[in-house]
């Protein structure tokens, strides 16, 4: 997610200037971050489903959301990147709050990097590309693959370079 529209933000980008940052009791008060907009927009088309994407953590809230049918489906984004089974563990009650890609560990090796801005900049970049491999992943049927971040790195920049070899020469094919 690039953020909300009170907090705009990129895997982290500007988190240190987030957590000085007072939020509002709304955005306290839910999780997800376009839920009260869907509810604006909803009084105003008729006869549509809403779905809501973006900030959705807990059971709790999902539910709240749909009982006060703010929203009649919820879509869930990066939570799958992390475990693609967890949507049907939290409905059987399994877990009760979604996982979070922010809360996937550097090796231990590159952990002293994080007092620096480079490191906090290396682990928003190898959460981002785990996202970006378990996408691919998961489209070509493929399970998660494990939390790497070097090697995503490099499997990332292997698969785009693959990618624009395929795209080569069709400027030509016009």
């Amino acid at each position: 997610s690039g953020g909300n529209y009170e907090a705009p933000a990129m895997m982290g980008a500007a988190e240190e200037q987030m957590k000085t940052r007072t939020k509002p009791s709304s955005t306290a008060a839910r999780e997800a971050f376009f839920l009260e907009f869907a509810v604006k927009v909803r009084k105003q088309v008729q006869n549509a489903k809403f779905m809501v994407t973006g900030g959705f953590r807990t059971a709790a809230a999902m539910e709240a959301a749909l009982l006060a049918n703010e929203c009649d489906v919820i879509g869930l984004g990066r939570p799958l990147c992390v475990d693609p089974e967890c949507p049907g563990q939290i409905l059987s009650g399994e877990i009760s709050e979604l996982p979070r890609v922010e809360d996937l560990a550097m090796p231990l090796i590159l952990r002293p990097l994080s007092y620096f801005s480079i490191g906090h900049t290396l682990t928003m970049g190898t959460q981002q590309m785990h996202c970006y491999r378990a996408l691919i992943a998961l489209g070509d049927g493929k399970p998660v693959p494990t939390f790497k971040a070097l090697r995503g790195l490099l499997e990332v920049q292997r698969y785009d370079a693959k990618c624009a070899s395929n795209l080569e020469g069709l400027e030509n094919s016009k």
